[in-house]
């Protein structure tokens, strides 16, 4: 859409993908940005119509690994989440024992007040 707009094979190239071993990338020049009142760059749609097709196209492929790769992160998750969990408790134990301690550390300190008040 501009002049100094970069070329679809160097954005390909700066994107990596003319590295991978699945070709299946499309490139369109478009313009995003159109005047006020004017319908949006066919190639826009174009692409997108591409998208959706390459995607279900490959749904029996993605579906699976999707559901694969969402339940470990899930897992991951859940145990992150319980980790966490367990720390929290603990510091919460080991605030509890300092009060405890402290409490105890004041209750001797009155009684020793009480039972030597010459201290």
């Amino acid at each position: 859409d501009l002049p100094t707009a970069t070329a679809a094979p160097d954005v390909a190239a700066a994107l990596g993908l003319t590295s991978l071993k699945n070709n299946r990338y499309q490139i369109l020049a478009c313009t995003a940005k159109t005047p006020e009142g004017s319908s949006p760059d066919k190639k826009i749609k174009e692409g997108f119509k591409w998208l959706t097709g390459q995607v279900g196209g490959m749904f029996g492929q993605l579906d699976p690994r999707v559901k694969k790769e969402t339940a470990i992160e899930k897992e991951k998750a859940d145990r992150e989440k319980e980790e966490r969990k367990k720390r929290i408790e603990k510091m919460r134990a080991e605030r509890a024992k300092e009060r405890e301690e402290q409490e105890r550390q004041e209750s001797l300190q009155q009684a020793n007040e009480f039972t030597n008040p010459e201290l």
